[in-house]
């Protein structure tokens, strides 16, 4: 027995060597066949056969294989197998399941498990082929044994902030404080421990007492708790949490991606979505890959890059160490967004599943626990310095992806290596992904739900294919839909960290060990069970909340997707009629006179007073405190996409205050004057922007941050002298004191505005027939360059409030950044008008001889009219007469490019007047014509010019016998170019344009295009009177 088992492992060290120094590139390829590739070549083949007999002695840490009959070149042939006990020992005393054939593949349990633990060391360690490489040599040089200094290398490396993940860490640590750095403890603690619990679930006693490896991976374990009424159950659920995490995380890196990129090039016309979009077509080559050789390559050299960036993280953050806020971080939590930063710590220590093999790899599994302490308490240290650090650096201001906190000058050159290294590691997960849905859809035998999709060659099949296709696209929806980094984080770990990490662990180690178990055992795995429920629970209630919310936030999802596809409008939910831009220049062009009435008014503005106690007992009071000096720098204001408004910083900020103090102790008063400096002052706030249920516009603090750099305060008279001396020790309290007032006395006035804004009515009436609504019909658009409001722009008829039989379409206006503002009006605007106005009834009239000026010699009489109506004079001879003149339909504009034209169908009815005043019918004629016209701006006036195409009138019903109507239209004809001559007089000489009170449209041009017509202006404020 001995020597068959030395000739065996000889055997394999001699193959394995072989392998390794001739067919290494082969080997590699074939442990990616094994993740889902497909064989290239023979080669590749033959390579993976190799490595998947290797890797299974090793794997099961075994000395011991099936007895084999020896042929030429040292190669055992699968027969003459040894049948037994299928439970073997670790030490190679027991017996491998004769179920399995040398060279052959591991059951799928097993296969799902090596792909997960693969995955897992790539996706946060090292790429795959520094994995697979090292493993190689590893075999070859130890006898199939794992080096325990290289599993610990692997294990440090996995839970070591080497990810992209543990870039969200700070954005925890924001919602959490002191107790979000405990959690990052407590769940390297919690998680060190069911990892150790899930590796006992792998083992049984047998007989003799000796524990024995009866299970190789985390699918085996579940199977186990769920037999024998279910013994497939638990592996489902396992797979189907391993399913969904790497799908998720598939996402992420598209979302990250997306974020990245959209915050280091904030100067370009390019949304978030969009980059994340750029992503995704640069990730489509990953559904027709065969195998990751060259992505591998990469993306070793984007995980050295990784280290070096952590690092300029850290060194930046530290380089900043006196600017360190540590009163900003909270002894109190969020309760609405920590559950969320629960499920972002989870997940960056999501490692269990890779656990079982990792094990199975080590030479001395006895210094597993050992492992397993050191790990985790070095990913403990790293994460927790990481996260406080930068929190520490950027406060109330940290970001969910916290490389977005850098300095533009270095923020780009970073995030560029983070954008390479997620997409190049994107393919793993994706493919790890890919293989277990084509193994559950098309290659489980006979009960998969459709035909094999590979060919007798190998090749993809094009339904193979299109669920590659698929699958990417799919995360590219998900990204685009909800591209929040942090929401995404959080859900992931709580819904697939928490389960995999917490709940199934302790779970399964009561179910199979509990006749083993000590009561502090159960007591720790009941207590681990029941707060990762509340974790889980909890987590994924908030985060799906959060999702919800960012749902509504992007306004309506799908009529925005058509509206993409179609126009590119930017504006969601209802179409508008009118729609109002305002680009950066407008932006930066108010934010410069805005500062300046702020300056102008600073010198007049006087505080409240101030009062409060010192010392316990000293009641103080500062009064008439007013601003002796200023130095007020001009702050920035940039759109801000990520809270749907405006980013305003302003750094620089020195003031000097003067005022008079008062002290009482007791019956003991004191007073005197004072001086206080405020150097360095800092602001950065965030305003949102949204819209009520009215439609009118609303804002809200997103976020503020202050700091104060430093104060110096003198006082002057009184008992002065004995106490100034002792100010200085209470400059940190009168620095924090100022430096917590001034975020809400900013909020205050944000609350003024909305309130202001509140009160504002989203209709008037025009005059008294038509009344007009200009209610937002979606949430303001706010790009990285400008904002659109989108309002609805619609007359009613004040006496019959009726919609119109036509609907707004959908219109995009052209930004235009070398203007402040753009405006676009939209035929149905015009139209609904018109509408209004037809409703009221003022498109009609009455004519009769008495309107007709008396220079025209024709009369409104029959006897008149017996030139174009013959039998009229005969029938009711010398009669005067009346014309009701009306429009059949509302008369409606159509704006195309470059002109604008006008559809118009009347009606005329006309009536003899008898003796006795009353009125006989006559006939009906109808009108129809058609207008064109050109509107312009010139000398700061709106101009235009309109003429009539086509005329026709047509009888439409007589009381007095047919009669021809071409000399009626010949007339009619002639009548409407004397009125358009009249008319293009008026339109010619122009009229103003629309103003405010103290601002003026400058460098007006107006462009037609089809559907609406655009307005591009600059702006002035008038300086002859106050700036409200």
């Amino acid at each position: 027995m001995a020597h068959l088992i030395r000739h065996k492992i000889t055997n394999k060290l001699t193959n394995a060597a072989h392998t390794v120094s001739n067919k290494s590139q082969a080997k590699v390829s074939g442990v990616f066949a094994r993740l889902g590739f497909q064989a290239a070549t023979d080669e590749e083949g033959l390579g993976f056969a190799d490595c998947d007999d290797l890797d299974y002695d090793y794997r099961q840490g075994m000395q011991m294989d099936v007895l084999q009959g020896e042929e030429e070149g040292g190669h055992m042939e699968g027969e003459g197998e040894l049948d037994g006990d299928s439970h073997y020992q670790r030490d190679g005393t027991g017996r491998r399941p004769s179920s399995l054939k040398t060279g052959g593949s591991l059951d799928e349990g097993q296969t799902k498990n090596h792909i997960m633990g693969s995955w897992l060391e790539c996706h946060q360690c090292h790429p795959a082929v520094s994995c697979v490489s090292q493993s190689l040599h590893a075999w070859a040089d130890s006898a199939c044994h794992c080096d325990v200094g290289l599993v610990h290398y692997h294990s440090t490396a996995l839970l070591c902030p080497q990810g992209m993940f543990v870039l969200g860490l700070p954005y925890a640590i924001l919602h959490g404080g002191y107790l979000g750095l405990f959690l990052i403890i407590f769940a390297a603690v919690v998680c060190c421990y069911t990892g150790k619990i899930l590796i006992a679930c792998l083992y049984e006693e047998n007989e003799d007492g000796v524990k024995v490896r009866v299970r190789d991976s985390y699918v085996d374990i579940a199977n186990a708790c769920c037999a024998p009424r279910f013994p497939a159950l638990g592996g489902h659920v396992v797979n189907v949490a391993q399913i969904i995490e790497l799908v998720m995380t598939c996402i992420l890196y598209v979302v990250v991606s997306g974020n990245l990129m959209y915050n280091s090039f904030p100067g370009f016309p390019v949304s978030q979505k969009a980059w994340s979009v750029v992503a995704t077509v640069a990730l489509l080559p990953c559904a027709f890959l065969k195998n990751l050789k060259a992505v591998s390559k990469f993306s070793l050299l984007c995980t050295l890059a990784h280290f070096v960036i952590n690092i300029l993280v850290v060194a930046y953050c530290l380089s900043r160490a006196r600017e360190w806020a540590w009163e900003k971080v909270k002894f109190y939590i969020d309760v609405k967004k920590f559950p969320i930063s629960i499920g972002i710590i989870v997940f960056s220590y999501t490692s269990q599943i890779f656990l079982p093999s990792l094990e199975g790899n080590m030479q001395n599994p006895s210094e597993f626990h050992c492992m397993m302490d050191w790990t985790h308490i070095a990913a403990c240290v790293l994460k927790g310095l990481f996260a406080l650090v930068a929190y520490l650096t950027w406060a109330d201001a940290t970001k969910e992806v916290i490389t977005d906190n850098l300095p533009s000058t270095i923020r780009a050159v970073v995030n560029i290596f983070l954008v390479s290294k997620a997409l190049l590691s994107y393919p793993l997960p994706f493919f790890a992904a890919v293989e277990v849905l084509e193994k559950s859809l098309f290659q489980d035998g006979g009960r998969a739900l459709f035909p094999d999709c590979y060919g007798p060659g190998g090749q993809l099949k094009s339904w193979g294919l299109g669920l590659r296709i698929g699958l990417v696209v799919f995360t590219l929806l998900m990204a685009v839909f909800v591209p929040h980094f942090a929401l995404l984080m959080g859900l992931t770990g709580s819904l697939t960290g928490a389960g995999l990490c917490f709940l199934l662990p302790s779970l399964f180690h009561l179910k199979l060990q509990w006749r083993n178990l000590l009561w502090h055992h159960v007591f720790f795995d009941v207590a681990i069970f029941v707060i990762g429920g509340i974790c889980a629970i909890s987590g994924f209630i908030h985060s799906i909340e959060g999702l919800i919310e960012a749902f509504r936030g992007a306004g309506e999802m799908f009529p925005s997707i058509i509206a993409l596809l179609t126009l590119l409008s930017v504006a969601c939910g209802q179409s508008p009629g009118l729609q109002v831009i305002l680009t950066n220049k407008g932006l930066q062009y108010g934010k410069h006179v805005g500062a300046g009435w702020i300056q102008d008014r600073l010198m007049n503005i006087t505080f409240p007073d101030i009062s409060g106690k010192v010392l316990g007992a000293i009641h103080f009071t500062l009064t008439g405190i007013t601003i002796t000096k200023c130095d007020f720098p001009e702050p920035s204001v940039e759109f801000y996409q990520d809270a749907t408004g405006f980013k305003t910083s302003m750094s620089g900020l020195s003031v000097a205050l003067a005022g008079w103090w008062q002290t009482r102790f007791g019956i003991i008063h004191d007073g005197g004057s004072f001086n206080l400096a405020i150097f360095s002052v800092d602001v950065t706030s965030v305003v949102g922007l949204g819209k009520d249920a009215d439609g009118r516009l609303s804002v809200t603090s997103v976020s503020c941050d202050a700091n104060v750099g430093d104060v110096d305060m003198r006082f002057y008279g009184g008992a002065s002298p004995i106490f100034e001396p002792f100010v200085k020790y209470f400059k940190g309290r009168i620095r924090g004191e100022i430096q917590r007032h001034i975020c809400p006395k900013l909020e205050e006035v944000i609350v003024m505005i909305e309130e202001q804004l509140q009160a504002m009515n989203v209709s008037f009436d025009v005059d008294q027939d038509v009344t007009l609504e200009f209610p937002l019909t979606g949430l303001p658009v706010v790009n990285a360059s400008s904002m659109n409001l989108g309002l609805k722009g619609e007359f009613y008829s004040i006496k019959h409030h009726e919609e119109p039989p036509f609907k707004p379409q959908l219109f995009a206006v052209p930004e235009h950044q070398g203007y402040m503002l753009s405006v676009g009006l939209s035929e149905f605007t015009l139209n609904s008008a018109s509408y209004g106005y037809y409703l009221a009834g003022l498109f009609q009239a009455l004519i009769n001889d008495s309107v007709i000026p008396p220079s025209v010699r024709l009369h409104l009489n029959t006897s008149e009219m017996g030139p174009f109506i013959p039998q009229l004079p005969k029938m009711f001879p010398d009669l005067l007469m009346n014309l009701q003149v009306y429009a059949r339909d509302a008369p409606l504009f159509s704006f195309q490019p470059g002109a604008i034209k006008l559809d118009f169908h009347g009606a005329v009815k006309a009536f003899a007047i008898q003796p006795n005043h009353t009125q006989t019918p006559l006939f009906n004629l109808n009108v129809d014509s058609d207008f064109s016209g050109k509107v312009w701006v010139a000398d700061g006036k709106l101009k235009a010019s309109m003429g009539m195409n086509n005329l026709t009138v047509t009888l439409a019903s007589s009381e007095v016998g047919p009669f021809k109507t071409d000399a009626i239209e010949k007339a009619a004809k002639l009548g409407s170019t004397i009125f358009m001559a009249k008319v293009n007089e008026i339109l010619g000489k122009g009229a103003d344009l629309p103003r405010m009170k103290q601002v003026v449209p400058v460098n007006t041009v107006l462009q037609m295009d089809m559907g609406f017509i655009a307005i591009f202006s600059d702006a002035q404020v008038l300086t002859d009177g106050d700036f409200h």
